[in-house]
């Protein structure tokens, strides 16, 4: 048995090539969707093994279908995440977030990457978080203060739910804002009275 690298492309087609030029292809395999495992393979199949110079031309070519058996030892790309695990990272950044913001210490959006950098989230995953815990926050009776951008620290609220109701009136006033008025005679006209 041999142990190499199996493509298996979008329209199902498993090419092999050699371990050593996983990082050659990793970018090639992220781009088009293509599953990278690593596969052992009969001793006979081993001249199906491509180098990289006969890999390009062969991924090109829609009527290469070698045939070989192959048992998968690990899948390396696409890497995917369980939900269960998506759920556990979920939970463990709003407990962090949570807890600090609690302690009234400023939190930034800054602090969040550097810490949970290994995770390898977007900017707007970890805004999504910030922002669920502190709308959590506000339903109990605090209101977070933007101290810098993208920074915050929370203050205890005179009324429970006093920047909803702030912000809820900014919103009205600026869809207000775009909408045309009716002049005094449409609106006698429109009303019950006029008719």
């Amino acid at each position: 048995m041999h142990t190499c690298l199996m493509l298996r492309t979008k329209d199902n087609r498993k090419l092999l090539t050699q371990e050593n030029n996983l990082p050659l292809i990793k970018e090639y395999a992220n781009t088009f969707k293509t599953e990278i495992l690593l596969v052992r393979i009969p001793t006979e199949d081993e001249p199906k093994i491509l180098e990289l110079k006969k890999l390009a031309p062969a991924i090109c070519n829609p009527d290469y279908k070698p045939k070989f058996k192959f048992e998968v030892v690990k899948k390396l790309l696409p890497l995917t995440k369980s939900r269960q695990l998506i759920l556990k990272h979920a939970s463990k950044i709003q407990t962090y977030i949570r807890e600090k913001l609690l302690k009234q210490n400023p939190l930034s959006l800054k602090e969040l990457k550097e810490k949970y950098a290994d995770l390898k989230l977007t900017d707007a995953c970890l805004c999504n978080h910030f922002t669920l815990v502190r709308r959590q926050l506000r339903a109990e009776g605090w209101s977070s203060k933007k101290t810098a951008a993208g920074t915050y620290v929370l203050e205890k609220s005179d009324e429970p739910n006093s920047h909803n109701a702030t912000r809820n009136t900014n919103v009205g006033e600026e869809r207000g804002s775009l909408q045309t008025t009716a002049s005094p005679q449409t609106k006698r006209a429109n009303s019950p009275s006029s008719n």
